[in-house]
């Protein structure tokens, strides 16, 4: 299938465009993008949006068809190529695995081909697109789009988009729209408290480890900090949304980035003060409370002299720095770090006894 490919506007890194096979701008879909944009749209829509047009887009190359020709018909062949092709992603469903049930996580594999929730959202993104074809060409009082009707069908009840929670929510009833396919409710899935705890023992940092305790205690997104989408989440907390002392955290939801206010259990304190304290140089480059570069400390004393600290960049090439520390500077950091140590295992046995 012909390839239309996503990339960023020069202009602003949030504003994602659909370039054609031959490296041309796709004007429609830009124009849609950019009026999306404009709307107040996040980024993760926009790159959503984009990515959805894109692969319908390179449907209609493949096919020979014309976005002017898009019919009822024709969007339901392609729901129905949609549907039946195997899923793509940067972790490709393995077809051997299919229904299989892992006995530790108690989670079956993965499916090979879209599930409905996809192909409902992929029906969404073609109605906006077309409601936004045939708006535009009406206004202007020309275009093939004037006044006609929109290809892919209405969505169905208002009540369909509502939101609620299985089990405590009555199923929402009524006839669902034409294409779109039926979620199965299904109840949240309960993480097994020695698995989780050995997912953090085995963590291969201690930023790490506080970030998965801080998941599994809180029950907070992982989240993102970059400069298209914000930060919200874990990762997009700052040194001021921990307080040690109140022994909460405040993390930004996503969407509308509403504030709220999380108590932490005893057991994140220790590894988020050894996560520090193994890396405190990180607090020059950013206000980040957890980087992503991750600043990992290889001190080495040889005859009472100290050595350069090693700074391993996961992102970029790893980098010396020397450091004028002095020799008692060293070996005082050396003692908090062992203290810190040992009053891990004491919090996590009285977590375990107060449980």
């Amino acid at each position: 299938m012909a390839s239309f490919t996503l990339t960023q506007s020069p202009q602003d890194a949030r504003v994602f465009l659909v370039m054609g096979p031959d490296g041309i701008p796709v004007s429609p879909v830009n124009e849609f993008l950019l009026h999306l944009f404009h709307c107040g749209r996040s980024a993760y829509t926009l790159r959503s949006y984009a990515r959805g047009l894109a692969h319908f887009f390179s449907w209609l190359h493949t096919t020979g068809r014309s976005v002017d020709e898009v019919t009822p018909q024709t969007i339901e062949a392609y729901i129905a190529f949609f549907g039946a092709e195997p899923k793509g992603g940067a972790c490709p469903a393995d077809p051997h695995k299919v229904g299989q049930i892992n006995l530790r996580t108690r989670k079956s594999a993965p499916p090979i081909y879209r599930q409905p929730r996809t192909i409902n959202h992929q029906l969404s993104v073609l109605a906006s697109f077309f409601a936004f074809c045939i708006r535009q060409d009406s206004e202007r009082g020309s275009g093939h789009w004037s006044q006609q009707a929109n290809p892919v069908p209405a969505n169905g009840s208002a009540r369909e988009s509502t939101h609620g929670m299985p089990g405590r929510d009555a199923p929402r009833r009524g006839k669902a729209a034409e294409l779109r396919r039926r979620i199965p409710r299904q109840f949240p899935r309960q993480m097994d408290p020695a698995l989780a705890k050995q997912l953090i023992d085995t963590a291969s940092s201690w930023r790490d480890k506080a970030i998965l305790t801080l998941l599994y205690r809180t029950g907070q997104r992982i989240g993102d900090w970059s400069a298209c989408a914000g930060r919200h989440g874990i990762l997009g907390m700052t040194f001021t949304d921990v307080d040690e002392r109140a022994g909460t955290i405040s993390v930004l939801l996503k969407g509308a980035r509403d504030e709220h206010r999380v108590p932490v259990t005893d057991d994140f304190w220790p590894l988020y003060h050894l996560y520090w304290l193994l890396g405190t140089s990180v607090r020059k480059i950013a206000n980040f409370a957890f980087s992503s570069y991750l600043f990992t400390w290889h001190v080495k004393l040889d005859r009472g002299k100290s050595r350069d600290v090693l700074l391993v960049l996961p992102e970029k090439q790893p980098q010396a720095y020397e450091k004028n520390r002095c020799l008692r500077g060293r070996m005082r950091l050396g003692k908090t770090c062992q203290r810190w140590a040992r009053e891990l295992p004491q919090v996590s046995s009285h977590r375990a006894e107060s449980s």
